[in-house]
């Protein structure tokens, strides 16, 4: 007796067929020249900085965005993209002005986080921005309640 997975075919989709081994050396070595060609134009790496620079990075977020409503204190005005950018712009301006290392940090950081968003489908880039919206959350809670913002 047959049992069923045998009998029935199951769906294949697009994404789900086995690639061609010439095409996956192909994928494989394009995925590493735009990633060498990415080197080439990313901003000098301070390895020693990076975990600071990527907390500098969350509270600066926090700082220009508005988050969830109810997140928000009721005293605190509504931060407007535009405001958010200028502040955001400021702040970076001014990080480069007291801490040249730290915002070489930053800078490194941000083409990463950017850099990395570039080859995905919309469902991963979907959960990537569920998982940050979520540790921004978390980190916006801490700075409440050290009260920092």
């Amino acid at each position: 007796m047959r049992n069923a997975s045998e009998n029935s075919r199951t769906p294949r989709h697009r994404h789900e067929t086995a690639p061609n081994p010439e095409a996956r050396e192909t994928a494989e070595f394009w995925r590493l020249e735009r990633k060498r060609q990415y080197e080439l134009l990313a901003p000098p790496n301070v390895p020693h900085r990076r975990k600071e620079a990527r907390r500098w990075l969350d509270e600066l977020k926090v700082r220009c965005s508005n988050g969830c409503v109810w997140e928000r204190r009721p005293d605190h005005r509504y931060i407007s993209i535009k405001d958010g950018e200028i502040l955001w712009r400021a702040t970076l301006d001014a990080l480069s002005r007291t801490d040249p290392e730290l915002h070489r940090a930053v800078e490194r950081v941000i083409f990463e986080n950017v850099t990395r968003d570039l080859g995905i489908s919309m469902d991963q880039w979907r959960q990537r921005s569920h998982r940050r919206s979520k540790h921004i959350s978390k980190v916006r809670a801490r700075m409440q309640r050290a009260c920092l913002i």
